[in-house]
C-alpha cells in the first residue's frame, strides 16, 4: 500500500510545473491539522523501500524516482530510498495518511502536502510554498480539487484527465475540443453529405430523405457493426463512424444520381463529361471521410504501456508480442546512445526488429529519447527506452496506435480535392475573360480620355 501511495505522490507532481516568487502558505503544522481536521493527534513514520518496491515504482512513473523532502533544493536531484509517511491518529487508530512532498519548479522548489484515506484514494492536498513567477493557479481548490478522489490505479495524464498550469500560451485542450468541436461539426457534416444533392433554392427535405434513405440505413448499420470487427464497441466510435460512411454513402448516391442524369452514353463516357471541380469536391468530402475514421479509431482503440523489461521479457499488446533483447552502446555523429534491441512477433512469428535509442548530446549534454516507429496501413507501432534499471533491465514504453496513418491520408485527399479544383478548366476561362474585359475597359477608358487616339490622330 505504501508503495501505491508513493506512486501516486510522485505522479501528482507532473503537474506542479510552473507555479508567483518565494510564497509560503502553510508551515507542516498547519498542514498537516489542514489534512487532519477531526484527528486527536498525527504521528510519524518512516519507510525504507526495498529494491523490488523501488524498481516497481520507478516503472510504473517512467522510470525516474527523485525525491525531495526535508528542505531539499531544486537543483538536488539525488534518489532517496526512504520516505515520510504521517498518520491521522482518532481513539487510538489510523483515520488517515499523508506526506509532504518538495519537488522542482522552474524558478525553485515546490514543497506540497497530499492525504490519502487508508484505502489509497486522495481525500485532501494543499500546495505549502513555491518559489515560481506564476504559482498562484497551483494552490487553488479549482486546480487541487482535481485530484481528490484519485488512486494510484487511475490514469492521470496531462490536458485528458487533468489540465496542467504553465506559465506557457494556453491552448484548447482535449476536454474543452472534444466538448465543443464535437458538437460543433455535427451538422456541418451532416449538411455535408446533403449539399451536392440538394438543388439551390428549390431543395425538398421530403424528396432529400427518400433518396438518401439506403444512404443513411447503409451508414447506420456499417457504423454499429464495425467497432465489434475492432474487438469492443464502443459509443462514441459507433459515432464517429457514422459521420464518415454517411460521407461515403452520400458520395455514391452523389454519383450514381449524376450518371443517371447525363444523358446518353457508356459509363466511361458519363464519367468523362463530368468537371473536374465535381470530382474534386468529392474527393475532399472523402478525405474529411478517411480523416475521421482515422481520429476516430485511434482515440477510440490506441494503447500503451510502461513496463520492465528485462533481457528475453516480452510484453503483448494489440495483437503483437514484442521481445527486449538488451541494449548496447552506440556513438552517432554528434551523440552516445543506448540503443534497444526488440523483436516484434505476430502469431509466434518474428515480423520487425524495432531499435529506440536512448541518445546524450556532446555539446550539450541533453538526453533525448528516438524511438523506432513501425508504420502500416492499418496500425503504427512506437517503441521507446525510459530509464536504466539494474542488471541490465529498462523502462520501455510500447505504444500501438490503429490507423493513426489514415488521419495523414485524409489531409492529403482533402489537399489532393484543392488543387484538383484549381486546375478545372472553367474557372481557367473566368480568369482569362476576366482578364480581356478589364483590358477592353482600360483601353476604351483611355480613348475616351484621349479623342486623337479615337479619330486616328488626325483632328475633327
Amino acid at each position: 500500500m505504501k508503495t501505491g501511495l508513493m506512486i501516486l505522490s510522485m505522479l501528482l507532481t507532473l503537474v506542479l510545473v510552473r507555479p508567483a516568487a518565494g510564497v509560503v502558505l502553510l508551515n507542516q503544522d498547519q498542514a498537516l491539522k489542514e489534512m487532519f481536521p477531526d484527528a486527536a493527534k498525527v504521528t510519524s513514520e518512516v519507510h525504507v523501500f526495498t529494491t523490488e518496491q523501488a524498481d516497481s515504482a520507478k516503472a510504473q512513473l517512467g522510470g525516474k524516482w527523485t525525491l525531495y523532502q526535508s528542505g531539499a533544493k531544486s537543483e538536488e536531484g539525488k534518489e532517496n530510498d526512504s520516505v515520510t509517511f504521517y498518520f491521522g491518529m482518532k481513539d487510538g487508530k489510523k483515520t488517515g495518511v499523508a506526506l509532504v512532498e518538495v519537488q522542482p519548479g522552474k524558478w525553485g522548489p515546490v514543497k506540497y502536502i497530499v492525504a490519502l484515506d487508508l484505502t489509497g484514494k486522495v481525500t485532501n492536498l494543499a500546495v505549502m510554498s513555491y518559489v515560481e513567477q506564476r504559482g498562484r493557479p497551483i494552490a487553488t481548490r479549482r486546480f487541487l480539487g482535481q485530484f481528490v478522489g484519485k488512486t494510484g490505479k487511475n490514469a492521470i495524464t496531462i490536458g485528458k484527465d487533468i489540465d496542467a498550469v504553465s506559465g506557457a500560451t494556453i491552448s484548447v485542450g482535449p476536454p474543452y475540443f472534444e466538448a465543443v468541436f464535437v458538437p460543433l461539426m455535427t451538422p456541418a457534416i451532416f449538411l455535408m453529405g446533403l449539399g451536392p444533392l440538394a438543388r439551390w433554392k428549390q431543395a425538398s427535405l421530403p424528396e432529400l430523405m427518400l433518396r438518401l434513405r439506403w444512404a443513411f440505413g447503409v451508414s447506420v448499420v456499417t457504423a454499429l457493426l464495425m467497432p465489434f470487427v475492432m474487438g469492443e464497441w464502443k459509443p462514441l466510435v459507433s459515432f464517429g463512424l457514422l459521420l464518415a460512411f454517411w460521407i461515403i454513402a452520400t458520395i455514391f448516391v452523389s454519383i450514381r444520381q449524376r450518371l443517371h442524369n447525363s444523358g446518353q452514353g457508356g459509363l466511361f463516357t458519363k464519367l468523362a463529361k463530368q468537371s473536374r471541380s465535381y470530382y474534386s469536391m468529392h474527393l475532399a468530402h472523402f478525405g474529411i471521410a478517411v480523416f475521421i475514421i482515422g481520429v476516430t479509431l485511434v482515440n477510440g482503440y490506441e494503447t500503451e504501456k510502461d513496463v520492465r523489461m528485462e533481457i528475453g521479457s516480452t510484453v503483448t499488446m494489440g495483437g503483437y508480442t514484442f521481445r527486449f533483447n538488451g541494449a548496447s552502446p552506440v556513438s552517432g555523429p554528434n551523440y552516445q546512445a543506448m540503443r534497444g534491441d526488440i523483436d516484434v512477433l505476430r502469431n509466434g512469428e518474428k515480423i520487425r526488429v524495432m531499435q529506440p535509442e536512448k541518445r546524450t548530446y556532446n555539446a550539450s549534454g541533453m538526453a533525448m529519447t528516438e524511438p523506432a516507429i513501425d508504420t502500416g496501413f492499418l496500425r503504427d507501432l512506437y517503441v521507446a527506452l525510459g530509464e536504466p534499471l539494474e542488471d541490465g533491465a529498462w523502462v520501455v514504453r510500447v505504444y500501438h496506435k490503429p490507423f493513426v496513418d489514415w488521419i495523414w491520408f485524409g489531409c492529403l485527399l482533402m489537399a489532393f480535392g484543392g488543387i484538383l479544383a484549381v486546375t478545372d478548366r472553367r474557372y481557367r476561362l473566368k480568369v482569362h475573360n476576366k482578364h480581356v474585359e478589364t483590358a477592353t475597359v482600360a483601353e476604351d477608358k483611355r480613348a475616351a480620355s484621349n479623342p486623337r487616339l479615337s479619330t486616328g490622330g488626325k483632328k475633327a
